[in-house]
């Protein structure tokens, strides 16, 4: 494959078999967050070429992709961090995310059996790792 052929698989959101993500989105995240090495690598290893071709190939990427705002770099660099996991909810008292939603069934054969003296009529959520609700 020429690096053109290569640019143009990866524009054209081909998914990476290993990880199921588009490749152009695993290339533009590493270019935004300044690995431009690791962005070479990574086209390296999708479609095993010679490290000459993947650089000719992310040469071509960056002359058509325009250059990170600090904005850009930010979220970048989120995406790298775990930060995209942000709506994902977390224990207040230990941070776990091993929780458990408390089912409306469960409050509601708490209320039958306990009355409003049930504890968990007004909580939402379970923490397995350290027995919080809230």
């Amino acid at each position: 494959m020429t690096p053109q052929e290569i640019y143009d698989e990866i524009n054209y959101l081909k998914e990476n078999p290993k990880t199921g993500n588009a490749i152009f989105d695993e290339v533009i995240a590493l270019y935004y967050a300044d690995k431009e090495e690791d962005a070479v690598q990574h086209i390296k290893e999708v479609y095993d070429c010679e490290e000459e071709l993947a650089r000719q190939t992310f040469d071509i990427f960056k002359s058509r992709i325009s250059k990170p705002t600090p904005l850009m770099k930010a979220e970048a660099a989120a995406y790298f961090g775990g930060l995209y996991e942000k709506n994902v909810p977390k224990c207040p008292t230990c941070g776990s995310t091993n929780i458990k939603k408390i089912s409306s069934m469960s409050k509601a054969v708490g209320m039958l059996t306990l009355g409003i003296l049930d504890a968990d009529i007004h909580r939402t959520f379970y923490c397995k790792n350290c027995g919080y609700r809230w």
